[in-house]
């Protein structure tokens, strides 16, 4: 299906997707790339799936894609990942944060542990990897060499 937007309208910017190695997020990076997004850098906690994701990323889109172990419910792995992004690719425009914990489970039948863990990489990992992000964000936007301001896109089924 050919894309209704402009393949050039994010021309020039870098994003920093977590959670970019699987479902949405791997679309969602994919679509930035095949948008004109110069390079990605998805993040997650499992190194040989986000090796082949960025492989594929790649191949597919004809772009950049790194990637970077990140656990987002720790502050120094995000401020890592943000620091890794800005040192490939001297910016930083885009944060996409959609890491999640998920379990299929009734809520009758969840556990405390299982919800914690939810809320520590939904809630607390999208405030860790933002609180990482903005400096460099804030940053890009106020050069402001590939238009418009940066972008934040949280993604969360809490």
């Amino acid at each position: 299906m050919t894309s209704p937007f402009r393949t050039d309208c994010l021309s020039g910017k870098v994003a920093l997707v977590t959670g970019g190695g699987s479902g949405i997020c791997f679309e969602l990076t994919k679509q930035l790339l095949a948008h004109g997004a110069k390079a990605a850098v998805i993040c997650g906690r499992r190194q040989k799936f986000l090796e082949r994701s960025a492989a594929i990323l790649e191949r597919e889109t004809g772009k950049v894609c790194k990637w970077k172990v990140c656990d987002v419910r720790d502050p120094k792995a995000c401020e890592d990942a943000v620091r890794y992004t800005v040192a490939m690719f001297s910016r930083l425009d885009i944060l996409v944060n959609g890491a999640a914990g998920n379990f299929l489970a009734e809520a009758k039948s969840l556990k405390p542990k299982g919800f914690a863990t939810v809320m520590s990489i939904d809630a607390l990992g999208t405030f860790n990897m933002c609180s990482a992000a903005f400096p460099a964000l804030a940053k890009s936007a106020k050069d402001n060499t590939t238009g418009n301001d940066a972008l934040v896109i949280n993604i969360s089924g809490m």
